[in-house]
């Protein structure tokens, strides 16, 4: 159930970002408002049983749901009106779905994590109402570090994967979406890399950025050269001052890196200008109201404004970010679904 209203908050925070100009949002006027829903579990239409992903890119929403075993693909454009256009599910042969988990989507491309097979499954969307498997990494002889692959970054020819029960960060070349190749992975549970738990990745330039959920850290890797990712500089610690406890989502913008922590219920603040000595800038912290950071799990930032997704308080929070020391929280919509 929470699941289903994670999905509902992470798509409002994309079609408030599409929706609306950007001159609409200013600390006076920030008002968060409920559009349309889509609902349902397993079997046709929806395949919203423990959803896990969403993407949107151009005029269409990319959902992976991790019970139904699914890619489902829905058309956005009136975002009141959202509809279904097409589903592919089912373990193994011939659709590669078993656990499916996270997405990225690179032009006529959707990239597809499945929990379960441990794997990576590519689609060719040039007809969204008909996606066709092109590859599947299970094929793939000697495959390493794919346990549990938490979150997919696509970054050119790349792609990166954060790896939960594998504690590493891995690397594939991708120029052939029909044939995936496994570059290099960094992993460790103890030191130099401290990736236990590795639950995120984001990509900016010649660095990855990755959160560990065990280790309750925010990692800098250069991966100038991917074939040897190279770690260049981290920073944790539970409560206070950096309130990384459980850390989950990420999203980097400029020379900052904004990040969630689920058992700290916070939305933290970091600088990176210097990859090799990350330094604390400013946290929003503490569960239900007036901030409900409670289960902190996503965040994406848009100029001036952070948007968080915290699972266990149901609920979608706009941050107002300008002064990065001090995030100033401007409005939240939440609320327990009562849809099947």
């Amino acid at each position: 159930m929470k699941l289903k209203i994670f999905l509902i908050l992470i798509t409002l925070i994309l079609l408030i970002s599409l929706a609306l100009p950007a001159c609409y949002f200013s600390p006076e006027n920030i008002l968060l408002l409920h559009r349309e829903s889509i609902s349902g579990k397993g079997f046709h239409p929806n395949y919203f049983n423990y959803s896990q992903s969403i993407y949107t890119y151009d005029k269409y929403a990319y959902v992976a749901s991790f019970n139904d075993n699914t890619l489902s693909i829905f058309d956005i454009s009136d975002y009141t009106n959202p509809s279904h256009i097409s589903t592919v599910e089912g373990t193994g042969t011939p659709d590669s779905l078993s656990g499916t988990y996270n997405l990225n989507v690179d032009g006529n491309l959707v990239y597809v994590t499945n929990l379960i097979t441990d794997d990576i499954a590519v689609f060719d969307i040039t007809d969204p109402t008909e996606p066709q498997l092109i590859s599947s990494s299970n094929e793939i002889e000697s495959l390493e570090y794919l346990g549990s692959g938490q979150r997919l970054y696509v970054d050119g020819k790349y792609a990166y994967i954060s790896t939960f029960s594998n504690n590493a960060l891995s690397i594939f070349d991708i120029s052939d979406p029909t044939d995936p190749v496994h570059i290099s992975s960094i992993s460790a549970e103890l030191p130099p890399n401290y990736l236990r738990g590795s639950y995120s990745t984001y990509v900016d330039g010649n660095y990855a950025y990755v959160t560990g959920y065990h280790d309750d850290a925010l990692f800098l890797f250069d991966i100038a050269d991917f074939v040897n990712p190279v770690l260049k500089g981290s920073i944790s610690g539970r409560g206070t001052p950096n309130y990384l406890n459980g850390a989950t989502g990420i999203f980097v913008s400029g020379n900052f890196a904004y990040i969630t922590a689920y058992h700290d219920d916070a939305l933290s603040i970091f600088n990176i200008r210097n990859p090799e000595s990350p330094v604390h800038v400013g946290s929003m912290i503490g569960s239900g109201s007036p901030n409900y950071l409670d289960g902190a799990s996503g965040v994406y930032v848009n100029g001036n404004y952070a948007y968080v997704t915290s699972y266990d308080d149901d609920t979608l929070s706009i941050f107002y970010i300008r002064n990065r020391t001090k995030p100033i929280h401007l409005n939240s919509i939440n609320g327990i679904t009562s849809m099947d």
